[in-house]
């Protein structure tokens, strides 16, 4: 396996302040192989084997494996606000509020999901997130609309769920966060991922591994086994 070290000086103010983009793990696909001259860049995102970044001009920059077309971005996609990355498809929330998807759309059997066919009719999007083999985005309304595998219930949005500012997908699990800094997870719950820590509140943001969530505590993080950072609203790691 290909591996990349973290690049030196990465915590610099001036790549960062001229959207750099730096990448570094295993590298079987090419995934941290930025391209040459990619700047300006908003925001980012990881699937599997690939790597997405969206451009301050609302275009998207895609690498990595390609075996299911997730980093062939559609001609017609433009005027994108944010990117999400599943395990091999893609997602793009434009400014008109919609989400064009593209990339695979079966599971790991093969079995036709369709993460990557957007509901008819799906408007008002604010923000979107992608799991493994599903997608999800957050309406204006603050309610959570998901499509793909359900095959552990991942899709199952509860129905009592509002009042949601972003979402999350894991391997076969989702997580919302609401604008009270509640945290609602669902689906599968093999290692506990959907069980909540005793004692978490005023969450400020929610991410979710193949089978771990995390969430960024306005606090100290009250689990010793993240696999992501977690740090205080203020920036100072816990």
């Amino acid at each position: 396996m290909t591996r990349s070290r973290l690049p030196p000086g990465l915590s610099q103010s001036r790549d960062k302040a001229i959207g750099k983009v730096a990448a570094w793990g295993a590298n079987d696909y090419g995934q941290t192989n930025v391209p040459a001259g990619l700047a300006k860049v908003i925001g980012i995102a990881a699937g599997t084997w690939h790597s997405v970044a969206l451009r301050a001009d609302g275009t998207i920059a895609a690498w990595g494996d390609n075996s299911f077309q997730q980093t062939n971005v559609p001609p017609s996609v433009s005027n994108v606000v944010a990117v999400a990355a599943g395990g091999n498809h893609t997602l793009a929330l434009k400014a008109d509020k919609t989400v064009a998807a593209w990339g695979e759309n079966t599971d790991s059997q093969g079995t036709f999901v369709g993460q990557s066919v957007v509901p008819l009719g799906l408007s008002n999007v604010v923000a979107i997130a992608a799991g493994k083999y599903h997608s999800l985005a957050v309406l204006g309304d603050g309610t959570v609309r998901a499509w793909g595998d359900d095959s552990e219930g991942q899709c199952d949005v509860p129905l009592e769920l509002a009042g949601v500012v972003a979402v999350t997908g894991g391997g076969a699990h989702s997580v919302a966060l609401r604008s009270d800094g509640s945290v609602v997870p669902w689906g599968a719950n093999w290692n506990g991922q959907c069980d909540l820590l005793s004692g978490l509140t005023n969450a400020a943001a929610v991410g979710a591994g193949k089978t771990t969530p995390c969430y960024y505590w306005m606090g100290r993080c009250p689990h010793q086994f993240c696999s992501i950072l977690c740090a205080t609203r203020t920036g100072s790691a816990s």
